[in-house]
């Protein structure tokens, strides 16, 4: 029973976060962002969208934050992270 709840429980924890950014300056600034935009096709408004189940936005924000101050180690870190995990989060370009 209590599996049971717990692992009911589990399923409403789950968050779903949206990111804007540029697919240009992602793919300039990550290997990882390059192959997955270039391996989807715009929706009819010319916007890609990628979706992961689990890599928290945290972990993006984090990601996105080591890039814009340059922090180039963190930065490879995060970016290997994002390669070997999946994720809920949703970029959008």
């Amino acid at each position: 029973m209590i599996k049971k709840l717990l692992d009911d429980l589990l399923d409403y924890h789950i968050m779903e976060k949206s990111f804007t950014a540029h697919s240009n300056v992602l793919k300039f600034r990550s290997s990882y962002f390059r192959r997955e935009l270039e391996n989807i096709q715009p929706n009819e408004n010319n916007i890609k969208i990628i979706i992961k189940s689990s890599i928290s936005a945290q972990i993006l924000m984090l990601f996105f934050t080591a890039d814009e101050f340059e922090l180039e180690e963190l930065s490879n870190k995060l970016e290997t992270l994002l390669i070997e995990t999946k994720g809920t989060t949703t970029l959008k370009n």
